[in-house]
């Protein structure tokens, strides 16, 4: 970890669907610049997402910058090389738990994301798929960092759904958007990652900030000293940060975090 040269913030978290890519997926030039323009100024970035190791690097590579990342919603922790430091397994009764209260619903699509990839159920042979899946999860040959239901089209079900599951012990069941579920062990979360490897580089509470834009962010602004809600966060999402930002992840949102940080 590099001394932080220009103010107090030594590590940002910077979440990616919503804030970081834009509405295309893409990074913006002006993002890019700004991320490489903090860690130039010792600022540590940590790309912190729901999304699973190798899909995230490879829309980071426009960035050429080895980033640390908490991935699969801090499930799993990456160094810059690549290297796993730490792993949260979602337990084998969760996960047995979870497959079957989401198979009483007719859903249209469930992503498995395991330690060796994702499986994805869809289509009519998600019910059959999911149910010949149970026997190895409990045999201990499928081990699970998170499970994601999306899309769901009815907010409703949505809703239901987040209830039912909730009342299974030893899970943490979050959101990434609107029309989606993620279901973790309940330790996995970015702002229980976050913490763990800040303090692996030493970094203090007052030390660390966020940006993000959805409801699996609001952990992570809970365990940083400062957080930046993107413009086109929802309000409960802004309601939990230290700062709305007035940009939007189409409009550099990330890169005005970074500007605020670097003045501090």
């Amino acid at each position: 970890m590099h001394r932080n040269m220009h103010g107090k913030v030594g590590l940002l978290a910077v979440d990616l669907d919503g804030t970081l890519l834009r509405s295309d997926d893409s990074i913006t030039a002006s993002n890019r610049r700004a991320i490489h323009k903090a860690t130039s100024n010792g600022v540590q970035i940590v790309i912190a997402t729901g999304r699973p190791y190798d899909e995230a690097t490879h829309l980071l590579k426009p960035i050429h910058c080895p980033l640390p990342m908490l991935d699969a919603g801090g499930a799993d922790i990456r160094d810059t090389t690549g290297r796993s430091l730490r792993t949260i397994l979602l337990g084998v009764e969760q996960a047995v738990a979870v497959l079957t209260t989401l198979l009483q619903y007719d859903l249209t699509r469930t992503t498995i994301y395991t330690s060796d990839g994702a499986l994805i159920l869809e289509g009519p042979e998600l019910q059959q798929r999911a149910c010949n899946i149970i026997p190895a999860i409990l045999a201990a040959r499928i081990k699970i960092l998170k499970i994601l239901v999306s899309p769901i089209e009815r907010k409703m079900l949505q809703r239901e759904l987040t209830a039912r599951l909730s009342q299974i012990e030893g899970i943490n069941v979050t959101s990434s958007a609107p029309w989606n579920i993620e279901i973790l062990h309940q330790a996995a979360n970015k702002g229980a990652s976050l913490k763990w490897l800040a303090s692996k580089y030493g970094v203090r509470f007052d030390q660390q900030a966020a940006v993000g834009d959805s409801c699996n962010d609001i952990d992570m602004f809970a365990a940083v000293g400062t957080s930046f809600a993107v413009a086109n966060a929802p309000t409960n999402v802004k309601r939990k940060a230290t700062v709305a930002l007035t940009k939007t992840c189409d409009e550099d949102g990330v890169a005005q975090a970074i500007e605020v940080i670097l003045q501090m």
